[in-house]
């Protein structure tokens, strides 16, 4: 096969000739010449199997000559961008929930860092974002490119970056003052969301990762994300892990990642759709594998409760955020959980919520008829049933006791760590 060559010792590996247009990003180790030849051995010395591995290896070196060649409109980079803006929102929620300054102070933060960001000189800019650009550039065009600084292609991603930074920040500021809309997004690879409708078969594995076994991958998954700085909570781990070992299981625990196409996906969110609702804790269906647990039900039809569609979803995002993953890492080329919905929300036990009627005869009721209603009326009873109507909240999270009550700049709030509910934190508001 062209490109791939034996080695002395007997090894095979590749000689892939570096095009023109991208070997400017390819200096030799003396920094003095360029590479004319990516040389990368194939860990074989069968020429049947270093073939078939060098087909794939083929692959993702075209794969990072486009990064290098396309930059700020490559999909790679877009699809990286939308990858970070959801684990930066999702870390920057979590810091203003654990934070003990007040929504001014936040604010006043997150003014601070969006003006910081329009700067748009170089140096500020590396300062800022430059971390972005060299992870997308350490995963995307591999170790052996390199691009840089003040060049550009550098340049052109680092304002893209700065762009995506800009509107995270733009969107915990609307969430930090309450407000009911979010802004636009308004950088340019957030708004190329959408992607190709994935063919079944259409995968491809990029990397030797891309083949490991559903059970091998998910101690990978793990690894990397909680080795890395946008780690998450340890409840959202389980979760992940749980819908991870589900999908195993009704696939086959060493089918290869690569392999798992739409389709398979689409079999996995029905049979959530059968599956029981807390399983866990019933005796007769404990011990029992996830299809095993759905073959249960269809044997004893109305005996268990099913899954709501809140439940399936979320195990839907579990699923989606471990490939989504896999595709920025250079894993595999698609994500086949991507645009995989949750359950009807017509089946079985799916909670309804209250007609106009229902809430015309609730609120009509003891207190509510009087007008106005006395002082001495206005208890828990009164304020809680109207604080669930507009703030969509559970009464679990209405409620607080005293003693887990305390002060921040003179404002009453509820104990960190506490899991209760915070009355006293939504009246302030």
């Amino acid at each position: 096969m062209d490109y791939v060559y034996k080695r002395v010792n007997g090894l095979y590996e590749i000689r892939y000739p570096v095009p023109d247009d991208v070997r400017s990003y390819f200096p030799k180790s003396d920094g003095k010449s360029l590479r004319e030849k990516l040389y990368i051995s194939l860990g074989t010395r069968d020429q049947v199997e270093a073939n078939r591995t060098a087909l794939t290896k083929f692959v993702e070196i075209e794969q990072k000559f486009s990064v290098l060649r396309d930059g700020v409109r490559s999909k790679q980079f877009a699809s990286f961008c939308q990858y970070v803006f959801d684990q930066e929102m999702e870390l920057a929620t979590r810091r203003r929930l654990d934070s003990q300054l007040s929504a001014q102070q936040l604010d006043e933060e997150l003014r601070i860092l969006r003006k910081s960001l329009e700067d748009r000189s170089i140096d500020a800019l590396e300062a800022h974002v430059g971390w972005m650009v060299d992870v997308y550039f350490e995963h995307a065009a591999g170790a052996k490119a390199v691009v840089p600084s003040d060049t550009e292609l550098r340049n052109a991603l680092l304002i893209a970056a700065a762009d995506v930074m800009s509107d995270v920040h733009t969107q915990m500021a609307a969430s930090s003052q309450g407000l009911s809309y979010k802004p636009k997004l308004t950088a340019a690879p957030l708004l190329a969301r959408s992607e190709p409708v994935v063919v079944p078969g259409e995968n491809i594995p990029l990397s030797k990762e891309g083949r490991l076994s559903l059970e091998q991958y998910w101690d990978l998954h793990e690894k990397t994300k909680q080795g890395s700085s946008s780690s998450i909570a340890a409840h959202t781990l389980k979760r992940r892990k749980d819908a991870w070992t589900e999908l195993s299981e009704l696939l086959g625990a060493n089918t290869p990642l690569f392999k798992v196409t739409k389709a398979d996906i689409w079999k996995y969110r029905d049979a959530l759709t059968e599956a029981p609702a807390r399983a866990g804790s019933i005796i007769a269906l404990r011990d029992l594998s996830f299809t095993e647990r759905v073959e249960a039900m269809g044997a004893n039809p109305g005996k268990y409760q099913h899954l709501n569609a809140n439940s399936v979803g979320d195990r839907l995002r579990q699923i989606n955020a471990v490939f989504r993953l896999a595709v920025i890492r250079g894993h595999i080329s698609e994500n086949p959980a991507q645009d995989v919905f949750e359950s009807n929300p017509d089946q079985k036990g799916y909670r309804h919520p209250y007609t106009v009627e229902e809430l015309q005869r609730i609120f009509s009721s003891p207190p509510y008829y009087d007008r106005p209603v006395a002082i001495e009326k206005q208890t828990d009873e009164f304020w809680v049933p109207l604080l669930e109507l507009f703030q969509g909240a559970r009464a679990s999270e209405l409620y607080v006791r005293t003693e887990d009550v305390v002060l921040t700049d003179a404002i009453p709030l509820n104990r960190p760590g506490n899991p209760g509910g915070n009355l006293v934190g939504v009246m302030q508001r």
